[in-house]
């Protein structure tokens, strides 16, 4: 072989290597399959204000037709009660029978929720006491202090609703 056919082999070699790397580091994906896009057509500004005045009427038509619609009542047939059940006045449950120990239970039951309801509200009473005992001493320390603060914190807060 002449050096020339083989510097030739070798340099077009490199270049189809070198060609086929950078088509693997090439990605393309669907949007760059699509066809290009069509130029937008020029839209007269006097057509589009027509446009939208029809569509701004046409909602107005609707508007008014709603609320010719809201002012009539739709009559609810949840609320309608069945002619039979109008008939039978005598739709009550009759109470369920208790045994002496479902009666005995149930106020075993009452008794001790009652007790801790009272626990609970004596609790309740108690720190609220604490509140109220504190901020009195508070009062009393301010009052020692500076009487014109002890008038200021002695006025209802204007903002406070009850």
């Amino acid at each position: 072989m002449l050096p020339l056919q083989t510097t030739f082999r070798n340099l077009t070699s490199y270049y189809i290597n070198a060609f086929s790397n950078i088509n693997r580091n090439f990605h393309s994906n669907q949007p760059l399959w699509a066809l290009p896009l069509r130029k937008k057509k020029k839209v007269d500004p006097q057509l589009l204000k027509e446009r939208a005045e029809k569509k701004i009427r046409r909602l107005q038509r609707d508007i008014r037709k709603l609320e010719k619609v809201a002012r009539q009542c739709k009559p609810l047939s949840e609320m309608d009660i069945p002619r039979k059940a109008m008939r039978d006045s005598e739709r009550i449950r009759p109470p369920p029978v208790l045994t002496k120990e479902e009666l005995q239970e149930r106020a075993e039951l009452n008794y001790v929720w009652s007790q801790y309801k009272r626990r609970q509200h004596l609790a309740e009473m108690k720190a609220i006491q604490r509140v109220v005992a504190a901020q009195e001493k508070a009062l009393d320390a301010l009052e020692e202090v500076s009487q014109d603060l002890y008038n200021e914190a002695i006025q209802p807060d204007p903002f406070d609703t009850f």
